[in-house]
């Protein structure tokens, strides 16, 4: 940051992981089976699971960014 500027550009990664909905695995890697437990999930569940997430993920997104993050800084 420069001195007299009121801007700050940061650069940040972000990794995520997929969670419960698909067993911690990516859904390519779901374990499919006849029906759906903690070990395995249908192939019907996995395909709403999918859907739920994309729409989702897509009602995320703001114009064209899929992502918005936020920062609010908090002093103590």
């Amino acid at each position: 940051v420069s001195s007299g500027t009121n801007s700050l550009v940061c650069t940040a990664t972000f990794t995520f992981g997929w969670g419960k909905a698909f067993l911690n695995k990516n859904p390519a890697n779901t374990p499919i089976g006849a029906e759906t437990n903690d070990k395995q999930l249908t192939r019907a569940d996995l395909i709403d699971r999918l859907n739920k997430f994309n729409k989702a993920f897509t009602d995320l997104g703001v114009g064209n960014n899929l992502f918005n993050v936020k920062v609010t800084p908090v002093t103590k």
